[in-house]
């Protein structure tokens, strides 16, 4: 994206991955975009690539996390975090 939209995204930041119900989403430049948009005067390129991580059981989420807690083999770090820690502090919700 660029402009004032670019901005607007890079204020969401990594939460836009639960704004969009994608596994990772990533800003910055795009070589070959698979659609493009224009939204208040802005430019919007998106490129879409399958993940290569695994799936959490428990959030469905795809995170290379996965299966890093002996304890929880089979659920994302996020998950633990929220399972048995403190809880995910999340900007936007």
């Amino acid at each position: 994206a660029d402009g004032a939209l670019a901005e607007d995204l890079e204020t969401i930041g990594d939460e836009l991955r639960f704004l969009l119900l994608v596994a990772d989403v990533g800003l910055g430049p795009v070589e070959d975009a698979d659609e493009t948009a224009t939204l208040d005067g802005g430019t919007l390129r998106v490129a879409v690539q399958p993940t290569e991580t695994e799936k959490c059981v428990r959030c469905w989420q795809h995170r290379a996390d996965v299966g890093t807690d002996p304890e929880h083999p089979e659920i994302c770090g996020r998950c633990v975090e929220n399972l048995s820690g403190g809880g995910e502090t999340r900007r936007w919700g």
